[in-house]
């Protein structure tokens, strides 16, 4: 039988804790921008956001967003891609960006891989 690690109320205390931390560390949020890794880091910056927006009335309201790092990732090749979120909240748009340059040091000529 699964079991839960955390229940809502213990995930809403650790939010906002990672949000005071987060407030603290960067003295405010004048200057603060939360961006997510799709699919689940984008939810997870959203809800830190909507914390820091109820902690500190002040905050700016586009405050979270989304990276995409799909043409990054050294694992394209041998892995299943995400696919692209309809979201009207998150625009998201394709620009002229090359891929990164392949490494030649890749994790399996490291030995991590066996």
């Amino acid at each position: 039988m699964a079991r839960a690690v955390l229940n809502q109320a213990d995930i809403s205390r650790a939010l906002t804790r990672i949000s005071h931390e987060i407030l603290e560390s960067n003295r405010g949020s004048s200057d603060l921008v939360l961006l997510g890794i799709p699919t689940r880091g984008v939810i997870l910056a959203r809800r830190i956001a909507e914390t820091i927006a109820r902690i500190e009335p002040d905050a700016p309201p586009a405050l979270a967003g989304a990276l995409d790092v799909t043409m990054y990732r050294d694992d394209l090749g041998r892995t299943r891609t995400r696919t692209a979120t309809t979201d009207a909240a998150t625009p998201t748009t394709r620009s002229a960006i090359p891929p990164a340059p392949q490494s030649t040091c890749s994790a399996a000529s490291r030995g991590w891989l066996r």
